[in-house]
């Protein structure tokens, strides 16, 4: 027998490569897409975020990727910013959400700058810095209009003056979020820049100045670069090639960094009026080769593109058929000439000519790209390049 073939390592990589489902993530697009957003925000610096698993992308290997190119990482989850810590990230890194009071230990202790609108974590906060002998730097949430979480901004002044006098904590930044900064009326996203523009007057009137001021997530970014970006700017869904909405779309050269593919794992010759999949939601109206992927809702296709969908295979669409189901789906690929099991699909990404786009699958699945892309499962493999 010979023993290159039952090379347990060899074989168990070759059926990873086989059967898997798996992103191919291009860090360089990420960088150069940096580089596009420092272009046009007049020297402010950058505060990556890499929330939500960088988007899809790969928490860690990202943040690795960014750790001396970006100024900070910004995440929603105290649990992401302890990650980074232990992976050895040194870079700085900001909460954008606030903490309970019972959680601020980790804060402290992972040298995490917080985000406060309140004044009860805020104290316990300064009381845990103060045990340990450390300083918190923290960024005063402010909210001009988005009704989520913030201090309300007309109370913005007087909660910067207590925090500016508790022990261990240093007010390092100040921020505000744009609900609607992609709208095709500027309007309330002027409202709310106006808005913050009064706190940021009222806290030099009384002598607080935070060096760290941002409100430009993606879209402002690209809407609004000049009136937007004040010291710093916090870029997320373009910092990975990504326009926020349709709208915004072929507003600057951004390079998609992620690339979603996987391999056909069964073709079937089905007759006419043949139902196909859960439901028999989809029926044939000719003879047809169906094709089976292996990818599906539980690896965070969405199931809303259940009969709407579209692959490309060896650089043709192939839609998508019936319902999408946890682990695979089907595709019609009659059209398609020598389609033969083990040949890759794109789910998201470029072939030949042809494109399937996170934009396209968000509205083809009345969703959002955000959506789209966060929503990769663990299970899918990534791949940097």
């Amino acid at each position: 027998m010979d023993a290159r073939r039952c090379h347990p390592r060899k074989r168990q990589r070759r059926g990873a490569l086989v059967n898997g489902c798996w992103v191919e993530v291009k860090l360089e697009n990420i960088g150069r897409n940096l580089n596009t957003i420092r272009s046009i925000t007049g020297g402010a610096k950058v505060i990556a975020v890499v929330k939500a698993n960088a988007y899809g992308h790969g928490l860690i290997p990202v943040a690795r990727y960014l750790q001396d190119k970006a100024d900070m990482l910004a995440v929603a989850r105290l649990e992401e910013a302890v990650k980074l810590r232990e992976a050895g990230i040194e870079t700085p890194i900001l909460n954008l959400f606030p903490v309970l009071p019972d959680e601020v230990e980790p804060v402290v202790d992972h040298r995490i700058t917080q985000s406060v609108d309140d004044l009860k974590s805020a104290l316990e906060l300064s009381r845990c810095a103060v045990d340990r002998g450390r300083e918190v730097k923290v960024h005063l949430k402010v909210d001009t209009g988005m009704m989520r979480t913030g201090v309300w901004y007309p109370e913005a002044v007087g909660m910067a003056a207590k925090l500016s006098e508790m022990n261990g904590i240093k007010v390092e930044g100040i921020f505000t979020h744009f609900s609607s900064a992609d709208d095709p009326d500027p309007g309330f996203t002027l409202t709310q820049l106006e808005r913050f523009h009064e706190v940021l007057e009222g806290l030099r009137r009384v002598g607080i100045c935070p060096p760290i001021i941002h409100a430009a997530n993606s879209a402002a970014v690209m809407a609004f670069p000049k009136k937007t970006s004040f010291t710093a700017v916090r870029p997320g869904l373009m910092l990975y090639g990504v326009p926020p909405s349709s709208r915004l779309k072929g507003k600057l050269d951004l390079k998609r960094a992620l690339t979603w593919k996987t391999r056909v794992i069964g073709l079937k010759r089905v007759k006419p009026y043949q139902p196909v999949g859960y439901g028999r939601a989809y029926k044939t109206l000719r003879p047809s080769m169906i094709a089976t992927l292996r990818v599906g809702y539980g690896d965070g296709y969405r199931w809303h593109l259940s009969n709407c969908g579209k692959v490309l295979i060896k650089g043709e669409e192939a839609p998508v058929i019936g319902r999408i189901c946890m682990d695979t789906l089907m595709c019609d690929v009659t059209d398609i000439k020598g389609v033969k099991v083990g040949d890759e699909a794109v789910l998201i990404g470029r072939d030949g000519d042809r494109e399937v786009s996170p934009l396209y699958l968000a509205k083809l699945a009345c969703t959002i790209p955000y959506d789209i892309l966060s929503g990769i499962g663990e299970r899918v493999r990534r791949i940097y390049k």
